[in-house]
């Protein structure tokens, strides 16, 4: 499932998703961030760099809350943002840093490249994954997955052959959900003893 994070939903996600329901895993997401008592979309309006850093604090926020093994789309402020500069390029570095820290992965997210392209000074682009954002993930260090983001059936698996590129030209460190949930379990079961 992938989700929205507040710290007032935490123990709904926790206590129901993860616990009555049983999921295997959450994702995390912020498609929308909070200024004040306001919430905004991701998508279009991020236009100035206090709005930016908001998007930030939500996704750090997102990955310390603990609830998920992966970010979906951690670039998905290239949806608004059209150049990427110093601001951007320590706003990436940041969420890429608290991915590596806090042992939470991050999602090239297919989605993007079936939506419109935006015209950006460089010239057409997909929304997301932007490929800045990537190569500092790469520099990172992050562990990464790729996600078809499947709304329609025939959407699964859509990407991953480009991605499986980006992978290789920023060096990318690649991971399976299944085997990260299969040693978190594993250590669990050891720390119990």
């Amino acid at each position: 499932m992938e989700c929205e994070y507040h710290p007032s939903w935490h123990g709904f996600l926790e206590d129901e998703l993860l616990g009555k329901r049983n999921y295997d895993y959450l994702l995390g997401a912020s498609h929308f961030y909070e200024d004040g008592d306001h919430w905004h979309s991701s998508f279009s309006s991020i236009k100035t760099l206090q709005q930016l850093r908001l998007f930030v604090e939500q996704t750090i926020a997102t990955m310390e809350s603990g609830l998920f093994v992966c970010i979906a789309h951690p670039d998905l402020f290239a949806a608004s943002v059209q150049h990427w500069n110093e601001d951007v390029e320590l706003a990436s570095r940041d969420i890429c840093e608290a991915a590596l820290e806090l042992d939470v992965l991050l999602e090239l997210n297919a989605y993007g490249t079936r939506k419109p392209k935006i015209h950006a000074p460089e010239g057409p682009r997909a929304p997301y994954p932007w490929s800045p954002f990537w190569r500092v993930a790469g520099e990172v260090g992050v562990k990464t997955i790729i996600g078809s983001d499947a709304h329609r059936p025939e959407d699964v698996a859509h990407g991953a052959d480009t991605f499986n590129d980006m992978i290789e030209a920023f060096g990318l460190a690649s991971a399976d959900v299944y085997d990260r949930l299969s040693s978190n379990t594993k250590e669990e079961a050891t720390s119990s003893r």
